[in-house]
C-alpha cells in the first residue's frame, strides 16, 4: 500500500512486468455521478488560428494562475489533417456532473475558441451529448459517438493530449 512497504507499491505501478506476481487487489472507488455529459467541439484552423487556440487551451488549463478547468472535466485534444491546408483540432471529453454545470465550466474556453473562429459546426457528433455513467466510460475508452473512430485513448486524466494523425 502506500503505507505499508511504499517502495514495492510504487514499483509495482511502474516498474514494468518482470517485477512480481499480484495476489491481492484492493481498489477505492468513488460513486458513480448521477449525470454525464460527453462533449465534441471541433475546429478547422490555420497556423495562426492554431497558435491562438493553444494559448486559449493554456489559459483555460491554467496558464500562470490556478486552472479554470474543473476537476469533474476530462478533456482532450485530437488533431488531425483535414481536406485541406488546415488542421483539424477535436475538443472531446467528458463532464461528470449536470449539462447545466458543463456549460458554465467550459463557456471561458468556448467563448474563447468561437472568437478564434473556424468551428465545424457540421461535423457528426458535435456538441453535448447526455449519458449514464457506463455509456460514458465506454465511450471515454473508445470514442463511441462516432461509429468510425476508435483510437484506443482513454479520458483517465483531466488533461489528456491526444494527436492522432492519419498521414
Amino acid at each position: 500500500s502506500e503505507n505499508e512497504n511504499s517502495d514495492v507499491f510504487w514499483a509495482l505501478r511502474g516498474a514494468g512486468m518482470s517485477f512480481g506476481i499480484v495476489t491481492n487487489l484492493k481498489f477505492r472507488t468513488i460513486p458513480a455521478p448521477p449525470e454525464n455529459v460527453l462533449f465534441y467541439y471541433p475546429y478547422s484552423w490555420n497556423q495562426t488560428q492554431a497558435r491562438a487556440g493553444w494559448d486559449a487551451w493554456q489559459a483555460f488549463c491554467g496558464g500562470y494562475t490556478s486552472p479554470q478547468i474543473p476537476v469533474e472535466m476530462n478533456i482532450r485534444w485530437v488533431i488531425v489533417k483535414d481536406s485541406g491546408n488546415n488542421l483539424l483540432f477535436l475538443l472531446e471529453g467528458a463532464y461528470h456532473g449536470s449539462n447545466d454545470d458543463f456549460l458554465t465550466a467550459i463557456a471561458p474556453l468556448l467563448d474563447s475558441l468561437n472568437a478564434i473562429g473556424g468551428f465545424q459546426a457540421t461535423v457528426r457528433g458535435v456538441g453535448v451529448h447526455q449519458l449514464g455513467w457506463l455509456d460514458a466510460l465506454r465511450y471515454a475508452n473508445s470514442n463511441g459517438l462516432y461509429n468510425n473512430w476508435d483510437n484506443g485513448q482513454t479520458l483517465d486524466t483531466p488533461l489528456n493530449y491526444t494527436a492522432v494523425s492519419k498521414d
